[in-house]
């Protein structure tokens, strides 16, 4: 199964694992059917066009299960541990 960064710009995937280096995760985007809240949170976070992500989209399980947001794209914008551990995105576009 393919995973793919939704996270701002960032397009990397699990295809070509000699890419992903320094010990790479992909964490899941939150579905709207068990964490409506957190999942509407990312969608704005995440600074994507509506029509890229948005809630319809994670409620179609052949697109949503493609989905995450890779460990990197959260560290590289300096969160703390306890930000990560509890994935509070900060919005992608402060860059």
């Amino acid at each position: 199964m393919v995973k793919r960064c939704c996270w701002g710009t960032c397009n990397t995937d699990n295809r070509y694992p000699d890419r992903l280096v320094g010990g790479i995760r992909f964490i899941p985007f939150p579905k709207p059917g068990r964490q409506l809240e957190k999942a509407n949170r990312w969608i704005r976070l995440c600074g994507r066009p509506h029509n890229q992500l948005n809630e319809s989209i994670l409620n179609e399980r052949g697109k949503a299960k493609h989905l995450y947001v890779q460990s990197i794209s959260l560290m590289e914008h300096q969160l703390t541990g306890i930000q990560i551990q509890y994935l509070q995105l900060l919005p992608a576009m402060t860059q």
